[in-house]
C-alpha cells in the first residue's frame, strides 16, 4: 500500500490527526469556525495550498433537500467522481443538509455539506479526499447579558422558505440554520452592533445591520435572490450532459416548477402562450387534448404546428398530445428553438426540441407530501349565458433513502358542459424512482393519463343543425389516452468518461364512439373510430470530458438511437337496428410501421472560460424516405463567447443547424383506394429547415437580463400531394417535394427585479414566413411571397410579479397581432348553405384581428405549509377566435384553491 493510501486510511478513521499523521504537531492553520479547513496534505501550514488541486475546483449541481450527510456526500460523489473516505463515525449525528446548487464548484458544496460538523478535508497529490475531525481551537462559551436574534430567511421571487439557509453574526462566530419553515434563532449574542449575514447555495449573499440590547430580542427577515445567473444553470438538451447555459452557442428556456405552479394552469401548452420567445400555442377550445404550437413560423405546407418532444428522455409517439401531461408532474421543461438540436435529436427535430422532466424525490429525504384542490367556473357565450364547473385536484408524495429517491402522484380534472355535449374528466398518475451506488446510477420514470370527453359540435355549424341537415347532435364521446415508460442507465466507467442508455416506451390512443340519436326510425346511425399509435426507442450515449491546460476543456460526445412506430386506425359506421352494423356499413382500416435510425458525435470545446465552440454531425436512415435517396444529414456548428464588463456579464452568440422530417407515412410508395391512385416517388426526400440564429444577452448580477436574437431559416423540399393525371378514374396522384418557406424574424426577452418586491418578464417575438418558391406541379393554394397561414407576425407576452408580505400577485398578458386563415363560416356556407363556390381555397382566406388576453394569479401564505390562491384566467372575457374560426373560444375562467405541503 502506497504512502498516500495508507495516510487516506487513517485520516479517514480519525486515528490521527493531519499533523500526527505526517510527524508533526497539529498545526494551527487559522481560529475555530464554522466552515471546513482544506488541508493540503503535502503542505499542512500552508492554509491556501489545497485550493491548488484540481479536483476541488470541478463543477457539480445538486438538489438535495433535508438529507443526511452521508446521502449528501454520496450524491456529490457520484456526480463529481470524488475519491472521499471517512468513517461513519466521524459524522455528526442527526446533522441534515439542504442544497439547491447549479454549476458550483467541488469545494463550495463540501462548504455547505460540512458546515458545523466539526470536520475539515485533507487533500491528497493524487487528487483523495479524507474527512477528519477538526483540531483548531474550539469557539468561545456563550456571554453573559446576552441577547438574540430571530427572523426568516426566504427566496426573494416567490416568498417561499429556505430551508438549510445559514445566518451568521459576523466577528461572534455564531450562527444558526433555518428551519421548514426558513426562520432561524442565534441567542447569546452580546450587546451591540453587528452586521448578520444569510447564505444559501445558489443565492446572492445579503447582509444587514442589527443592534442587540441586553435580554432583548432583535428580528432580521432575509429575502436571498438566486445568485446564479441563468448563465450559469446547467442544461441538458442539445448536449446530452449537464452544461452551463454560457456554453451554448443558441438560446435555451428553462421553465421551472414554480413558475408553473404561479400560473395554476390546467395543461401544459398553455405555458406557450408568449412567455417563451419564438413559440406559441393557440388555444385549441374543446379539441383541448390537441395542441398546435407554432415555433419560428411554418416548416410545412399542410402539417400543423408542433415540437419534438421528450418526456424523461423518452421521445414521445405524438408531440401534438402534449397536453395530455399532468402540469403538476413536472419539475421543469427546457427548450430549444430552431433546427440546431437536431444533430442529436433527428428526426422531427427540425422546428425545435421540448424536454419535459417529471418530478422526483432526493436522496435520504424524509417523506413529504404535496396536495393541492381548486374549484372554480368557466365563463361561457357558446350554451347559455351561465358558467360551468370546473375543478381540479392534484397530489404527489416523495421521500428517499440512503441509495434510491421516489416521488408518485396523480391528477383528476373536470371541465362542465360550456359546450353543449361537451364535458371533460381527465385522470392521470406517475410515478418515478431514481437510485444506484457507486458509478452506476437507476432512473426509472412512468405516466399514465386518460381524458373522457364529449364531441361538442363546432358552434359554426348551429346554421345548419335543423332540417334538412340535422348536423347536431353528435352524441360522441371520446377516449384520449397516453402513457410513457422509461428506463435510463447510467455508468461513470472514470470520473470523466459517462454512459448512458435510454429504453423508452410512448403509447397514445384516440377513440371515438358516436351513440344513435334515435329522433326517428331512420335515424340510427352510428360509428366507431379507434387509432393507437406507439414508439419503442433506444438511446445510447457517451461522453468523455478531457482536461486541455489550465485553462481549456474538451467534452466529446456519441451516441445512436432506434425507434419503431407502429399505428393502427379502424373505423366503422353505418345503420344500427340490434347492435351490430347491417349490411351497407362503411369500414376502413390501416396499418404502419416504421423505423428511424440514426448516430451522431458532438464536440464541446471551451476556451478560458470565455470562448465555446459547439460542433456536431448526425447521419439518419428513415423507412418513409424515397428508396433510392439514401441517408440524410444534420450538420451544426455555434460559437458563443462570454466577458465580464463591471458589474455587467456579456454574451454574444452564433449557430447553424440544419433538420429533418420524414415523409408521411403511407407517402412514397404506390397504392390505389376508392378515391384516389397514388404512384410511388422512390426519390421522395425529406422535409428539411436549416439555417442560422445570432444573438447578444446582457446580464446586470441578478437585477436585469436581456436577451435578443435574430433567426434566419429556409424550409426545403416541402411535400404535397399533386395531381397527376386527372383523367383516370380515380384520379392519379403522387407525393412530391414541391416547396420551399422562409422563416426570419427576431427574438426579445426581459427578466428584470429592480426592487425587492417587484420582478418582470417580457417576451417579444416577430416572424415573416413566407413562400418563396413552389413547383410547377404544385396544385394548392398558396403562391409565391404569401406569409403561410396562421402565423402572426407578432406575438408580446408580459408577466409581472409583486410581493406584498404573505401574498404574491401576478399579471400576465398575451398579445398576438393579426394573421390569415381559412373562413370556415364561408366555407361551411359554400357546402351546406346554398352559397355559391368560390374559385378556390384563397377565396375562402380572411384576416383575423389580433387580440390581448389577460390573467390573474394571487397566493397568500396562511401557514409555511398552507397557502390558499386565486387564478383567473382570460381575464377581460374575451372571445376572440384563436388560429380559425372552426373553434369555440374559452372565456374567462375563474379557480380558487388551497395548496398543502407536509
Amino acid at each position: 500500500m502506497t504512502n498516500a493510501a495508507w495516510l487516506t486510511l487513517l485520516l479517514a478513521t480519525g486515528a490521527l490527526p493531519p499533523g500526527a499523521a505526517l510527524g508533526q504537531e497539529p498545526v494551527q492553520l487559522a481560529l475555530a469556525r464554522p466552515q471546513p479547513h482544506f488541508v493540503a496534505a503535502w503542505a499542512p501550514k500552508k492554509e491556501r495550498e489545497a485550493e491548488r488541486s484540481a479536483v476541488l475546483a470541478r463543477r457539480v449541481s445538486l438538489e438535495l433537500t433535508d438529507v443526511s450527510l452521508d446521502a449528501a456526500l454520496k450524491a456529490l460523489t457520484n456526480q463529481a467522481g470524488l475519491r472521499i473516505t471517512y468513517s461513519p463515525a466521524v459524522l455528526p449525528a442527526g446533522k441534515r443538509v439542504t442544497i439547491s446548487a447549479s454549476d458550483v464548484a467541488v469545494v463550495t458544496a463540501l462548504t455547505e455539506m460540512l458546515f458545523r460538523s466539526g470536520l475539515d478535508v485533507v487533500v491528497d497529490r493524487d487528487g483523495a479526499l479524507a474527512l477528519v475531525r477538526c483540531r483548531h481551537v474550539a469557539p468561545r462559551a456563550e456571554v453573559q447579558d446576552s441577547g438574540s436574534i430571530v427572523g426568516r430567511v426566504t427566496d426573494k421571487g416567490s416568498g417561499s422558505p429556505l430551508v438549510g439557509a445559514t445566518v451568521v453574526v459576523e466577528g461572534m462566530q455564531l450562527s444558526a440554520t433555518t428551519g421548514p419553515d426558513g426562520r432561524y434563532r442565534i441567542s447569546g449574542v452580546a450587546a451591540g452592533t453587528y452586521t448578520v449575514r444569510a447564505r444559501y447555495i445558489g443565492y446572492a449573499l445579503l447582509s444587514i445591520s442589527v443592534t442587540v440590547t441586553a435580554g432583548g430580542q432583535e428580528e432580521a427577515d432575509f429575502g436571498l435572490a438566486r445568485s446564479a445567473q441563468q448563465l450559469d444553470q446547467l442544461v441538458v438538451t442539445g448536449t446530452e450532459t449537464p452544461t452551463a447555459e454560457r456554453a451554448l452557442p443558441n438560446p435555451i428556456s428553462v421553465i421551472t416548477n414554480a413558475e408553473i405552479e404561479e400560473k395554476h394552469v390546467q395543461r401544459v401548452d398553455q405555458l406557450f402562450r408568449g412567455d417563451v420567445p419564438g413559440i406559441f400555442a393557440w388555444d385549441r377550445g374543446t379539441s383541448n387534448y390537441f395542441t398546435t404550437i407554432d415555433v419560428r413560423g411554418a416548416s410545412s405546407l399542410s402539417v400543423p404546428g408542433y415540437i419534438k418532444t421528450y418526456i424523461d428522455g423518452v421521445e414521445v409517439t405524438n408531440p401534438s398530445y402534449i397536453a395530455t401531461l399532468d402540469p403538476y408532474s413536472i419539475e421543469r421543461i427546457e427548450v430549444i428553438r430552431g433546427p440546431q438540436a437536431s444533430t442529436i435529436y433527428g428526426s422531427d427535430a427540425l422546428n425545435g426540441v421540448l424536454q419535459i422532466f417529471t418530478k422526483t424525490g432526493t436522496l435520504g429525504a424524509r417523506p413529504h407530501l404535496d396536495a393541492t384542490a381548486s374549484a372554480g367556473a368557466l365563463q361561457t357565450k357558446w350554451n347559455g349565458t351561465g358558467a360551468f364547473d370546473q375543478q381540479d385536484y392534484a397530489a404527489s408524495f416523495s421521500a428517499g433513502g440512503e441509495q434510491f429517491s421516489y416521488s408518485i402522484g396523480g391528477a383528476r380534472t373536470h371541465t362542465g358542459e360550456w359546450v353543449k355535449e361537451y364535458y371533460n374528466k381527465g385522470n392521470s398518475l406517475y410515478g418515478r424512482v431514481n437510485g444506484g451506488g457507486g458509478a452506476f446510477n437507476v432512473d426509472l420514470s412512468g405516466r399514465y393519463y386518460l381524458l373522457r370527453q364529449g364531441q361538442a359540435l363546432p358552434p359554426v355549424y348551429a346554421p345548419y343543425t335543423g332540417p334538412p341537415l340535422n348536423l347536431a347532435p353528435l352524441n360522441t364521446d371520446q377516449r384520449i389516452g397516453t402513457a410513457t415508460f422509461g428506463l435510463t442507465l447510467g455508468y461513470r466507467a472514470t470520473p470523466s468518461w459517462v454512459h448512458t442508455v435510454t429504453l423508452g416506451f410512448d403509447r397514445a390512443t384516440y377513440e371515438a364512439a358516436t351513440r344513435p340519436r334515435l329522433t326517428s326510425p331512420e335515424d340510427t346511425l352510428s360509428a366507431l373510430y379507434d387509432d393507437e399509435g406507439t414508439k419503442a426507442s433506444l438511446r445510447y450515449n457517451t461522453t468523455l470530458t478531457l482536461p486541455v491546460g489550465r485553462m481549456k476543456s474538451l467534452a466529446i460526445t456519441g451516441g445512436a438511437d432506434y425507434y419503431d412506430r407502429r399505428e393502427n386506425a379502424f373505423y366503422v359506421s353505418g345503420p344500427q337496428t340490434t347492435g351490430n352494423l347491417e349490411a351497407g356499413s362503411f369500414l376502413f382500416g390501416s396499418r404502419s410501421v416504421f423505423h428511424n435510425a440514426g448516430y451522431f458525435t458532438q464536440v464541446q470545446l471551451g476556451l478560458q472560460e470565455h470562448f465555446y465552440l459547439t460542433a456536431g454531425l448526425r447521419a439518419e436512415d428513415n423507412a418513409t424516405f424515397g428508396r433510392d435517396f439514401g441517408l440524410a444529414w444534420a450538420p451544426r456548428v455555434g460559437l458563443a463567447y462570454v466577458t465580464g464588463i463591471g458589474r455587467f456579464t456579456v454574451k454574444a452568440r452564433s449557430s447553424y443547424g440544419k433538420g429533418i422530417r420524414p415523409p408521411p407515412q403511407g407517402t412514397r410508395d404506390a397504392s390505389v383506394t376508392p378515391d384516389a391512385v397514388l404512384v410511388a416517388n422512390p426519390l421522395l426526400a425529406p422535409e428539411v429547415q436549416k439555417g442560422w440564429d445570432a444573438g447578444a444577452e446582457l446580464y446586470y448580477e441578478d437585477v436585469l437580463s436581456l436577451k435578443a436574437t435574430r433567426f434566419d431559416q429556409r424550409a426545403e423540399d416541402l411535400i404535397d400531394r399533386v395531381l397527376i393525371d386527372p383523367s383516370t378514374t380515380p384520379a392519379t396522384y403522387q407525393y412530391q417535394n414541391v416547396g420551399r418557406v422562409k422563416n426570419r424574424g427576431w427574438e426579445l426577452s426581459l427578466s428584470a427585479a429592480p426592487v425587492k418586491w417587484v420582478s418582470v418578464d417580457g417576451s417579444y417575438t416577430f416572424t415573416t414566413s413566407r413562400v418563396l418558391e413552389v413547383s410547377p406541379t404544385y396544385g394548392g393554394d398558396l403562391r409565391i411571397g404569401d406569409q403561410l397561414l396562421g402565423i402572426p407576425r407578432h406575438t408580446f407576452g408580459l408577466a409581472a410579479r409583486f410581493q406584498l408580505g404573505r401574498a404574491n400577485v401576478a399579471l400576465g398578458m398575451t398579445h398576438v397581432s393579426s394573421w390569415t386563415e381559412t373562413d370556415l363560416i364561408a366555407l361551411l356556407g359554400s357546402i351546406y348553405g346554398g352559397q355559391p363556390p368560390r374559385a378556390s381555397g384563397r377565396d375562402y382566406w380572411i384576416t383575423y384581428p389580433g387580440f390581448a388576453k389577460y390573467r390573474f394569479n394571487l397566493s397568500y401564505d396562511i401557514t409555511p405549509r398552507i397557502s390558499s390562491f386565486l387564478s383567473v384566467d382570460n381575464l377581460t372575457n374575451n372571445y376572440a377566435y384563436e388560429r380559425s374560426n372552426a373553434d369555440a373560444v374559452r372565456g374567462r375562467l375563474t379557480v380558487g384553491g388551497l395548496r398543502v405541503r407536509l
